[in-house]
């Protein structure tokens, strides 16, 4: 669980250089969709 962790936040931050860059709508959206996830991770993991 710990590995996919951290790539989901690896993830995270390449996506969001990506929307720095790019200033996509649909960049916004998709990184909303990444932070509802990664605090479902972060749940998980505190629940273990």
């Amino acid at each position: 669980m710990k590995l996919s962790f951290s790539k989901l936040i690896i993830g995270g931050l390449m996506l969001f250089v990506l929307c720095l860059i790019s200033r996509n709508t649909l960049c916004e959206l998709r990184f909303k969709i990444f932070t509802a996830e990664l605090s479902a991770v972060m749940a998980y993991e505190v629940k273990q």
